[in-house]
Order: structure tokens, then C-alpha cells, then sequence
């Protein structure tokens, strides 16, 4: 379905065998190599899981970020790269006026353009950046650019806190949300107190956060560091390889602050994972939604969620509710389901069985994770997901949509099948896989193809020939 599922051009073919391609690398040209990253020991009780906490008082720079190994986990800080730091002349904590949160305000001498001084103002945790239009700002700025820049920054709110580099003095700026008790504003300062021309700003910091990425990153200890490179910008882009016990991930300094080239290091329990089984209906008709339902039922009840099929064909077709449809133009919507639920009953499955391996690998997004390796069952699985703008509504009237396209290829025999966020709850709960006329169709033997442990259990020439005892209902 449109906003659904990649375009034919990005989709791997369900019923072919491929090399696992990682979409994050194809679009964005970043090479990183893992097993190149720097790596050294866990430290603490993040390593050990229910070890009690060891850490170093003070923060310290790795891969790039600001570190520092807190009692309650591990936090980390991403450097503001937009901020001309060596051309800092003053600087204050003003309010938005938009937001009324508090702003980093700076008298800036221009790296390209010595004679010119800018009055800038950014948001503390945004990217934003505006001229500071307060004339008495504006004039507080002149007059404290002679000002050692450390007593500027403790005039702001700024609080000189530990560093384990003894080169390097940090300065840290918290203020909480005076409407919202779990807000905080927050950022770093670094000074170098001893260079040659006094002390000099190095670098602001902001928290990593959003993503659900510092919930994640509390709970993890550093394994290495490392760079990858940007072949768009031709620069290397520091980042940081970490682990929570359960999953292997990579940070990075640029960008926005989602895990990458991430590896699941176990197998994840439901449970843990966050994924559970949908609650079964019984209709009028006698049809179990999120149930077994025998292909009789499916060929003679006059609807499915209280809506006749002539009207759910004429919501699933292209240009309806969705600009390539549900359907293709001669698909019979009773004709395909029946077909698609006697194949996966006559192969020994259900459709909830078929759907609990996708929504497992979906869960990734959660962290916004954009391609991962996941085991199921001892296997291992290769996820790329992207998402859509906007999310596809259901057309079966059941409030279900979804924004998220994956396409999961099995590492060990290369075969792949791609699917939706919303596609798999159709199948789950409907067996919908959609038809066979649109390119969005998710067929439930392409599943079984792909994923070992479904495989396993049916053989090739036994499920080609449930194939084509299925394909009759089409005729």
C-alpha cells in the first residue's frame, strides 16, 4: 500500500535469493566497519547486569561524545558542531520567546570574516539557530566580551562539574521546566583553561536524547570507538559502539541520535520485546478475528468487520483510500483470502504464527532503528525499515494504520520478504496479505520461505504443491 511499503525499485523479491543489503548504507554512502572499532573492556555494572555500579568520578570525551558514568546509568553528550566556538567573544542564557525555554545567546566573531560580530541566538537541545533581536540582550553581550569566558558562563547558570581530563575544565548548565517536573533543560561547556591565548571555549554538548535513545543508552557500556566515513562530505564522523546485554549498537556524533549497525546479541523474548497476541473476536458471522477459521466460513459469510465485501473491495482498490491500493484492479478480495488462509492452514500454520516472527523484527523501530541483524529461533535476520510520510489507515474499518516498511532477508540463504507495520496486523488478525494485482502484497508462503524455523517444518515440493492446490480458489 502507498506510504506503506518501499517502491518495487527498493524492494528485494520475496521469492529469490539475495546478498543482504543494508539500506542505511546504500542511501546515505556512510561506511563504517565495525570490527575496526576501538574497543576495550565493560566497565561496571553495566557490563555485569545487577553487579552493583563502578564508575570514575567526572566525564571524559570518546568517540566523540562527552561521557559520563553516572550512578544511574551511563549518559552520553553529542558536540553542537553549528556553534563557531574559537569565535566566541561573550555569551548569556536568554527565554524564548516562542517556547519560553532558555537559549544559548552569543556575540560571535565570523570564522570567514574577522571584522564581523553577529549576536546568535540557538536553542538549548534544538537545532535552531536566530539573531538575538533583544536590544538589551544584545547590549549584555557587548558589554561581557571581555569577560573571561568562564565567568560568563557561570554569570549564565553554568556549573563548573568534574572531568577526568585534567586539560579541560566542563561547565554544565541544568535548569528544570518550571510546568513539567520530568523536563530539564541541559548542556555542556568545555574550557581549555591553559592555551596560549587564555582560556578558550572548546565545545558545547547536547544530551543525546529522543528516540527513546537515552532510555537505551542508561542501560549500556561503551565497547569501543571508532569513525565512519561520509563519502557525501568527505569527513569522518566519530561514533561509539555500545552494548546493553541484549543488543549491539552504534552511535553517532552527526545525524539524529538513532542506534545503527545494530546487532541482536541473544534471542529476545516476547515479553521483552514488547510484543503480545492480539486479542481474539468472534463476529456475527462466526469469523475469529486474530483466530483459526476455516476457508468454508470465508467463502460463504456476507461480511468481515460488519462491512459487506462488495464494500471493502471498493475501499481496497487504487485511488480509494490509497493511491496503488490494497487490491489490483481484478482481485477478488473473498477469492483472496480464502486462497491465502487455506495455504497457510493446509501448511501447518496459523496466521498469527506467520505474524509473530514481523512483529518481532518490527520492534526495532521503537528506537527509531533503521536497519538491524535479529535472531529468531537461531537464525539470524537482516531488517532495513524506512518510514512513510504519514500513516496508511486500514481500509477494514478496525482503526488499525501504520507508517513502516521493512524488508527482512534471512542472512543464511539470502531469501527475503518485505512488509509493513500495517500489513502484518492485517495478516494477523484478517489473514489480508493483500492481493496479488498490487505490488504491496506480502505472501504468506514468502514468509515461510524466508524465515528457517516455518521452513522447517514444511518441505519445498510439499509447499509448492499446497501452492497450487490454494491457487484454484483464485480461479
Amino acid at each position: 500500500m502507498p506510504g506503506d511499503v518501499p517502491p518495487e525499485s527498493e524492494r528485494i523479491n520475496t521469492n529469490h535469493e539475495v546478498a543482504p543489503v543494508s539500506q542505511e548504507l546504500a542511501t546515505n554512502k556512510v561506511t563504517t566497519d565495525v570490527s575496526a572499532l576501538r574497543t576495550r573492556p565493560a566497565v561496571g555494572a553495566a557490563a555485569v547486569h545487577g553487579a552493583e555500579q563502578e564508575h570514575a568520578p567526572g566525564m571524559y570525551t570518546e568517540g566523540g561524545f562527552m561521557v559520563n558514568q553516572t550512578p544511574d546509568g551511563l549518559r552520553l553528550y553529542r558536540p553542537r558542531s553549528q556553534v563557531n566556538t574559537p569565535g566566541v567573544l561573550s555569551l548569556r542564557v536568554g527565554t524564548s520567546r516562542y517556547s519560553h525555554k532558555p537559549t544559548l545567546q552569543l556575540l560571535v566573531r565570523d570564522r570567514n570574516y574577522p571584522d564581523r560580530i553577529a549576536a546568535l541566538e540557538y536553542d538549548m537541545g534544538g537545532a535552531s539557530q536566530t539573531s538575538v533581536d533583544d536590544t538589551a540582550a544584545r547590549e549584555d553581550l557587548q558589554q561581557l566580551q571581555h569577560t573571561p569566558i568562564e565567568d560568563c558562563l557561570t554569570a549564565a547558570g553554568f556549573e563548573r562539574t568534574d572531568s577526568q581530563d585534567p586539560a579541560k575544565d566542563i561547565y554544565r548548565f541544568l535548569r528544570q521546566d518550571p510546568n513539567d517536573d520530568s523536563k530539564q533543560t541541559e548542556m555542556l561547556a568545555v574550557v581549555v583553561p591553559d592555551s596560549p591565548d587564555g582560556p578558550r571555549l572548546e565545545a558545547f554538548y547536547d544530551p543525546v536524547a529522543g528516540y527513546g535513545t537515552d532510555d537505551l543508552v542508561k542501560k549500556s557500556h561503551i565497547i569501543g570507538a571508532g569513525v565512519s566515513y561520509d563519502d557525501l562530505n568527505r569527513i569522518e564522523v566519530p561514533e561509539l559502539r555500545l552494548s546493553d546485554g541484549a543488543m549491539e549498537y552504534t552511535l553517532r556524533t552527526d545525524g539524529a541520535p538513532i542506534p545503527r549497525n545494530t546487532k541482536i546479541i541473544r534471542e529476545l523474548t516476547s515479553e521483552e520485546l514488547g510484543v503480545h497476541p492480539v486479542e481474539q473476536q468472534t463476529e456475527a458471522t462466526g469469523f475469529i478475528t486474530g483466530g483459526v477459521n476455516a476457508t468454508e466460513l470465508i467463502l460463504r459469510m456476507p461480511t468481515l468487520t460488519g462491512m459487506r465485501f462488495d464494500e471493502l473491495t471498493a475501499r481496497m482498490q487504487p485511488g480509494a483510500i490509497s493511491e496503488a491500493g490494497f487490491l489490483g484492479p481484478h482481485d477478488d478480495l473473498r477469492a483472496t483470502l480464502a486462497r491465502d488462509n487455506e495455504l497457510v492452514l493446509a501448511a501447518g500454520f496459523t496466521h498469527q504464527e506467520l505474524a509473530d516472527p514481523l512483529k518481532k523484527l518490527a520492534s526495532s523501530t521503537k528506537l527509531g532503528v533503521q536497519d538491524m541483524t535479529f535472531n529468531i529461533a537461531g537464525h539470524w535476520y537482516k531488517v532495513d525499515t524506512t518510514a512513510s510520510q504519514g500513516a496508511q489507515e486500514s481500509p477494514l474499518n478496525d482503526n488499525l494504520n501504520g507508517s513502516n516498511n521493512y524488508t527482512i532477508t534471512n542472512v543464511e540463504t539470502g531469501m527475503s520478504v518485505a512488509t509493513s507495520s500495517l500489513g502484518m496486523l492485517l495478516g494477523e488478525r484478517y489473514g489480508f496479505y493483500q492481493g496479488a494485482g498490487t505490488e504491496y502484497r506480502t505472501p504468506p508462503e514468502g514468509i515461510i520461505r524466508t524465515f528457517a524455523h516455518l521452513r522447517a517444518k514444511v518441505d519445498n515440493e510439499r509447499l509448492q504443491q499446497i501452492i497450487r492446490e490454494a491457487d484454484r480458489l483464485l480461479a
